[in-house]
């Protein structure tokens, strides 16, 4: 207590009756709820299902604006080891660099039984065996999207690779 001020300080999710004494006199009793309030995958809106142009980009399939958290905060994205990471930037942190002090919304990952080593680059772009997509590149693949070790959404692609965009890719 301080200046009349009684401070409780929550320590994980749940609620507890604070009782406020007065020698053995009770003066009062409130209930503190503790809530998790950190944001989470609500829901996922995939802007669509075909791959058909290379460079072949994950915002063909899934935007950040297609998602929708269980609370208001800035997505951001990190691409790593072949995924794409969704994060809520902490303040104090790296500014669009998940340390895991931040809070990990899910993993983007892209597999596929009949495209080789499909995976994501550091700039979203989706790739074969770390190139582009080549012409004639044919298959399905799944775009999973996991959080806390379960599958959030899976939206399943299909891969038909019939124009190169760039002179430079696909070659």
């Amino acid at each position: 207590v301080k200046d009349g001020i009684i401070t409780v300080t929550g320590e994980k999710v749940g609620s507890s009756v604070v009782t406020v004494k007065e020698g053995d006199i009770e003066r009062g009793k409130v209930t503190v709820t503790v809530e998790d309030t950190s944001p989470s995958i609500k829901a996922v809106t995939f802007a669509g299902n075909k791959l058909e142009k290379t460079p072949a980009s994950l915002d063909e399939i899934l935007t950040i604006d297609s998602i929708e958290l269980t609370s208001s905060a800035d997505i951001s994205v990190d691409y790593e080891d072949g995924e794409a990471i969704l994060f809520v930037d902490v303040e104090g942190t790296k500014a669009d660099q998940y340390d895991g002090n931040d809070i990990l919304l899910g993993v983007v990952e892209v597999v596929s039984a009949e495209i080789a080593n499909v995976s994501i680059s550091d700039n979203g772009e989706i790739l074969s065996a770390g190139k582009s997509l080549a012409k004639d590149t044919k298959g399905t693949a799944a775009l999973t999207i996991t959080a806390n070790g379960k599958d959030v959404a899976v939206q399943t692609i299909d891969v038909n690779i019939k124009e190169v965009k760039d002179e430079d890719s696909a070659k």
